[in-house]
């Protein structure tokens, strides 16, 4: 059975890992800080609730993030809308709940190794292979049984995801290319002004902008013609 990486799992070929959202949201701190302390302020833990719902492609159901109405505005609000920024909302305002000064510092912690991995799985069933693994010396049989039983576990989720289209898809990014996706995504910057300012062709930054908005799964707001850029730069939050 394939392997799959930690953190470098996908659906559809669209990478959406922890890391380009980490990322993602560190170039939205550096440019519209003002973006973070709206989130400080407005949303809080649980920012958004796991439930099933339809598959995509319509076939089937699976688990899906619903985000609070809050967490819906301010993604709304900034362009940000997408499933990997509600697992990231979900996870921060945690850490934040259990630490209210990571909050009072605007501190992002970085997220766990990928957030699929970390979906939680309900069972009635402890002994079902998806079930989380958890050790029980005073139970079990010694550590070969244990192991036996966390290698079950990670062969059923291998194939779990593997059966719904993960597969191997590393973050091909620079650091300059978040830069520009923000600019672009919740400044509403045009890609003309961008590519001018940082001396780079048009179609360089359009498509680090289009492959990035893959990566976090974040549908691309509408181009904005030259000249009539949004002055998100302004707001007062």
């Amino acid at each position: 059975m394939e392997r799959l990486a930690p953190g470098l799992l996908s659906l559809g070929g669209e990478a959406s890992t922890p890391k380009a959202v980490d990322l993602l949201m560190q170039a939205v701190m550096k440019q519209f800080p003002q973006a973070i302390r709206a989130f400080a302020k407005t949303v809080r833990y649980p920012a958004a609730d796991l439930q099933r719902g339809a598959r995509r492609g319509g076939k089937g159901t699976s688990l899906i993030w619903t985000p609070s109405p809050a967490l819906r505005k301010w993604c709304r609000d900034w362009n940000l809308t997408s499933e990997s920024i509600y697992w990231w909302a979900v996870y921060v305002t945690g850490r934040w709940e259990e630490d209210p000064d990571l909050r009072s510092e605007l501190h992002l912690p970085p997220s766990p190794l990928d957030y699929e991995l970390f979906a939680p799985y309900q069972s009635e069933n402890p002994d079902e292979p998806l079930a989380p693994v958890g050790a029980m010396p005073n139970k079990e049989e010694g550590l070969k049984k244990f192991l036996e039983r966390a290698t079950q576990h990670w062969e059923a989720r291998v194939t779990y995801f593997s059966e719904r289209g993960f597969k191997e898809a590393p973050l091909k990014a620079d650091a300059d290319h978040f830069d520009w996706f923000v600019r672009f995504q919740c400044g509403g910057e045009n890609l003309t002004s961008i590519a001018v300012s940082v001396g780079r062709d048009v179609t360089t930054v359009s498509e680090a902008v289009k492959l990035l908005a893959k990566h976090v799964q974040v549908v691309r707001r509408p181009r904005v013609k030259s000249g009539r850029p949004r002055k998100r730069e302004t707001r007062k939050v």
